[in-house]
């Protein structure tokens, strides 16, 4: 995936909404249950469709409808409406 340097990012740059949207794609892709062993090998088949799924869905409108789910649900829970967030 890359570091927020190679992406031109400065650090800082993201909103904790922004972290949580993409961290949720990260997750729904597979990705956190990775095997070492899948990522020590970046060519192996499961984990290359984990990553292809993870960057299909950052690049498209899934991110974005994503990081609106996350704001509403941070705006409720912010005003004392907290929202469960499905996993």
């Amino acid at each position: 995936v890359g570091t927020q340097a190679s992406a031109g990012l400065t650090t800082g740059t993201l909103s904790r909404a922004e972290v949580q949207a993409d961290l949720n794609l990260w997750r729904r892709a597979g990705l956190e249950t990775a095997s070492l062993a899948d990522t020590a090998q970046s060519n192996a088949p499961v984990y290359a469709q984990q990553v292809a799924a993870y960057q299909r869905a950052r690049q498209s409108g899934v991110y974005t409808a994503e990081l609106q789910r996350v704001q509403g649900a941070t705006g409720s829970a912010a005003a004392g409406h907290a929202t469960p967030v499905a996993q």
